[in-house]
């Protein structure tokens, strides 16, 4: 390949990365946004049930999840009401649905096979196409891999995955799963580990978002200066290295 092939395929590549980073901001609370050209569901009630409409099809719920070929929806009314999970195919039919006393922290998996919450009681993992639930002890702090195992903090800040522990000595804010990493926030700093808990990196500093998108992971850091706040965009490279994106 001449050289002047390969520099127009670099620069198409630049300009390519420029134009989606360009749909990755932050607002003004530190909370990543992405600019999705998808239609957004349009929320509505009638004779006293919530609804929402999306890609014309009409489902029951006020809060949406896309998962794999379908969607996951909650009806959350109050907080001493149980909160109604659904789960409908692609084509708008109902195909699962139960209440829990509580859905708290509600993630999905990456492959959007596998969905985990808390339920008041337990961390529920719940296959989001066979419907089959199992319960780990009782956490907020969590992520679900994509064949359906948590990794979770416990009520002794333990770090735990599979028969893998791990005793942070900070206060954990957000577990993370990245490809074969977990990372945890902290108010003090971030820690990269491999799949068996071993401390890959840290990161100082308080970061307080992360979020996986396209495969990448990206993380929020507050910074307090003076008497101000303000919020820095990273994004972890493959060599476990920060990138500034947006500040």
């Amino acid at each position: 390949m001449s050289k002047s092939k390969i520099l127009i395929c670099y620069s198409f590549l630049f300009l390519l990365f420029l134009c989606y980073a360009d749909n990755i901001v932050l607002n003004d609370y530190g909370h990543i946004q992405v600019s999705d050209p998808k239609t957004a569901a349009e929320y509505f009630m009638k004779d006293g049930e919530y609804y929402l409409k999306i890609d014309g099809k009409i489902l029951i719920g006020n809060s949406l999840f896309e998962i794999e070929n379908g969607y996951l929806t909650l009806t959350t009314i109050e907080e001493n009401i149980p909160t109604t999970l659904r789960i409908y195919n692609a084509n708008g039919i109902e195909k699962y649905k139960e209440k829990f006393s509580k859905v708290i922290n509600l993630k999905i998996s990456s492959n959007k096979l596998y969905s985990g919450f808390y339920n008041g009681q337990y961390l529920v993992i719940l296959n989001n196409q066979k419907f089959e639930k199992k319960n780990y002890p009782r956490s907020v702090i969590f992520d679900v891999n994509n064949i359906g195992e948590p990794v979770f903090v416990d009520n002794e800040n333990i770090l735990i995955y599979k028969n893998s522990e791990y005793q942070l000595k900070n206060i954990p804010r957000n577990v993370q799963i990245s490809k074969n990493n977990f990372i945890v926030l902290a108010s003090k700093n971030a820690i990269l580990f491999d799949e068996n808990l071993n401390e890959v990196k840290q990161f100082e500093g308080n970061f307080i978002n992360s979020q996986i998108i396209d495969n990448e992971l990206y993380l929020v850091k507050k910074i307090r200066k003076n008497d101000n706040f303000y919020f820095i965009l990273f994004k972890l490279d493959e060599m476990n290295n920060l990138h500034l994106i947006e500040r």
